[in-house]
């Protein structure tokens, strides 16, 4: 029984990172999704002044045409960078990055890419 201790230790603490890591993944995900509506409903100009963005985000602007989003919620700290600077009009560059406001299991953090197309007019 001794001998299989450390494993069962190891297999336990393998298991809470795993599950933590399972919980950034998914606020990523939904803040993406979040992006998404807002990408099909709203100009860019108009997402960054809806009041669910404006009162749950710290909104900050960076080089190159850049807005970094940022906040705090469901225990984890969220960075929305959007990049406004692309050829194509309506076309936006987002990246999401979530890490965990406490992670004693050292969970590594979250990142998701990807294009929006917003709505034109």
């Amino acid at each position: 029984v001794a001998s299989l201790l450390p494993a069962f230790i190891f297999v336990a603490r393998l298991n809470v990172v795993s599950k933590a890591g399972i919980d950034v993944t998914a606020i990523a995900q939904q803040e993406s999704e979040k992006f998404y509506q807002y990408s099909r409903n709203y100009t860019f100009t108009d997402t960054l002044v809806l009041t669910e963005v404006t009162s749950a985000y710290t909104i900050a602007t960076g080089g190159a045409g850049e807005k970094i989003l940022t906040r705090t919620a469901s225990g984890a700290n969220i960075k929305v960078t959007l990049w406004n600077n692309t050829p194509n009009t309506g076309m936006v560059k987002i990246r999401v990055e979530v890490s965990l406001v406490n992670n004693p299991q050292n969970a590594l953090p979250e990142q998701i890419d990807s294009i929006l197309l917003f709505k034109l007019v």
